[in-house]
């Protein structure tokens, strides 16, 4: 007995803005599909409820590290090109200014407290 494929219909706005996102994300991506190859297993020999349960929890584990480490990287990089355009805009006032940096590093000097005077015992 053959299968009848669903009619094919077309892809709505939503499910192509998905399939954009997920093609900038590959590993998330790479993430998603395992967990439908968990769902496809059914199909598959029968397994116990918790085996399927301890397969989907290490998939949502690895989803999330990942989405955590994609969105850490977007967020370095916006922070990188924040921090850039503060540069360039503080450098830009230092050329309307006339003031430059100097060309060394300034000392710092710290302020100790004095020592206490050595205790003079007199004998009467």
């Amino acid at each position: 007995m053959k299968r009848k494929h669903p009619p094919q219909t077309k892809l709505t706005e939503a499910k192509l803005q998905l399939i954009e996102r997920l093609r900038q994300h590959p590993t998330l991506a790479e993430r998603f599909g395992s967990i439908l190859e968990i769902t496809a297993t059914a199909d598959g020999p029968i397994k116990r409820a918790d085996d399927i349960e301890e397969l989907l929890i290490e998939q949502l584990r690895r989803l999330g590290n990942a989405t955590m480490e994609s969105w850490a990287s977007r967020a370095e990089q916006r922070l990188g090109e924040q921090l850039q355009q503060k540069d360039a805009s503080a450098a830009t006032n230092q050329q309307v200014s006339g003031l430059a940096p100097p060309p060394f590093p300034l000392p710092i000097h710290t302020v100790t407290s004095p020592s206490p005077l050595p205790s003079t015992s007199h004998k009467l």
